[in-house]
């Protein structure tokens, strides 16, 4: 593809009223501390600052809260010596 410049879409980049579900779309990225509750036009309705990165899933609760498991860096491991 010589000549063409790829770009990368970001947000809600295609909205069909009429063939969506209405709804919200909570996103906490693995990567961040923030988790975001978004509209169906990517309009940001809420947003949490998280203590730890998330783990692997993240739950919005009826009364609002924020239920998430929080991501420990992997230990390092350090063998001395050798095995038997």
């Amino acid at each position: 593809m010589s000549g063409t410049a790829l770009t990368r879409k970001f947000g809600v980049t295609k909205y069909n009223k009429e063939k969506a579900l209405n709804g919200y779309t909570l996103l906490a990225p693995l990567w961040n501390k923030y988790a975001w509750l978004i509209d169906m036009e990517g309009n940001i309705v809420h947003r949490w600052t998280l203590n730890k990165r998330p783990g692997d899933f993240t739950e919005l609760l009826p009364n609002g809260n924020l239920l998430y498991p929080e991501r420990f860096p992997t230990p390092k491991v350090m063998f001395l010596g050798g095995f038997p």
